[in-house]
């Protein structure tokens, strides 16, 4: 299994690290110290086709498949780790329409979205449902060609961003996990308004906030599947979520690592450079283990993705391995840089905090470990709602 990359991966990682490099890199102390986002950069990795890569050629985009995708996102998120994540929830939301909406859907809302002129949100948390998605109370009420939307959404990555937001509701009350159902509501839509916006430690440019909907009214040619699959639409977005969040938690790691290098290299002790001292060699080598081998792992799960074997279980292994190694890897990075990996005058302590966010979204490490073990033990998902 070769996951080297093609020559046409390798111009396009180029294009987007030369980018990253000119117009994003530069932007990003700003963008997290003034928690704002770089929206005007969105069309212009647009136009490299950053957004587009697992879209079909109809829609604008370039089918170049997952790998290209997760090379994408490291090298954004080892940039601007806020950008990165906007990106994981914008591919994953197109990937969900492709598999799912109306022709007349896709036609209208995926070329703009391969564009970069449209973001895509995934709406599932709320109040008191998080992990536990057959807690889920927001409800969707048939009227005539419209479901009657009422609840609130929290922690929805890209909110007020997006102009278009997949929606999770409870469209046959008492069912658990049977009873969902999930809808696209545009931007806009009387009934919908976005709450509050959170306030966070990390990823503080990458807008994350509330979801209010109110008598709104949504088409049933909105609706993503068939009523009461709500599940299985969410099932199919593990894949690029979880391997994307992974590259981005390898990105954020991999810039740690590269200024952690290039330090004690520099940094002299003693009358030597710091990286000649045993304590130093034996963390920037385990840094560059663990790194190599969270890609590895994201790496195979994007060969599985695109030949259609992607184990959900997989995609669980390599995005709770990566995100637990930036946390590692960007704390070691501070270490070896003492004093100045502390100071907010460097970017040590922010590409810290990014990574520990990363632990958080989609699924905390202890769901993860516990809901993995039961489906490899053939136990199935734990606990009720179903």
């Amino acid at each position: 299994m070769d996951f080297s990359l093609t020559e046409q991966e390798e111009l396009f990682r180029r294009a987007v690290r030369d980018f990253v490099t000119r117009e994003l890199a530069p932007r990003a102390a700003e963008t997290d110290a003034q928690a704002t986002f770089p929206t005007d950069l969105l069309p212009k990795m647009g136009d490299l086709g950053v957004f587009g890569v697992l879209l079909p050629a109809a829609y604008g985009g370039s089918e170049a498949g997952m790998l290209s995708y997760l090379v994408a996102t490291e090298e954004i998120s080892a940039g601007c780790a806020s950008t990165g994540f906007t990106i994981v929830c914008t591919v994953s939301h197109a990937f969900v329409l492709n598999a799912f909406a109306t022709d007349e859907i896709k036609s209208s809302a995926l070329p703009r979205m391969a564009a970069g002129r449209a973001m895509g949100a995934f709406c599932i948390t709320e109040p008191d449902a998080g992990e536990d998605i057959g807690a889920i109370q927001t409800v969707a009420r048939e009227e005539g060609n419209h479901y009657r939307v009422n609840g609130t959404k929290t922690f929805i990555s890209n909110a007020g961003l997006s102009e278009f937001y997949a929606l999770m509701v409870r469209t046959r009350p008492g069912y658990g996990v049977d009873g969902l159902t999930m809808l696209l509501v545009e931007k806009g839509t009387p009934g919908f308004t976005i709450g509050k916006m959170e306030s966070k430690l990390g990823l503080r440019g990458h807008p994350l906030g509330e979801l209010i909907f109110q008598d709104c009214l949504v088409p049933k040619g909105n609706l993503l599947a068939s009523e009461g699959a709500g599940m299985q639409v969410y099932m199919s977005v593990i894949g690029p979520a979880f391997l994307g969040c992974g590259a981005s938690s390898v990105g954020i790691a991999r810039a740690a690592f590269e200024k952690a290098v290039a330090h004690v290299k520099e940094r002299h002790t003693f009358g030597q450079p710091i990286g000649r001292h045993q304590a130093v060699q034996m963390m920037v080598f385990d840094m560059a283990t663990a790194i190599e081998s969270a890609r590895l792992l994201l790496d195979r799960g994007a060969y599985h993705s695109d030949r259609g074997r992607l184990d959900p279980v997989e995609a669980m292994r390599a995005k709770l391995f990566a995100t637990e190694m930036a946390v590692e890897v960007t704390y070691k990075a501070m270490q070896v840089h003492g004093g100045y990996g502390y100071s907010s005058e460097y970017p040590l302590e922010r590409h810290y905090r990014d990574a520990r966010a990363h632990t958080l979204h989609m699924q905390t490490p202890e769901v993860a470990r516990t809901l993995g073990a039961s489906l490899m033990l053939g136990f199935g998902p734990p606990g009720p709602g179903h």
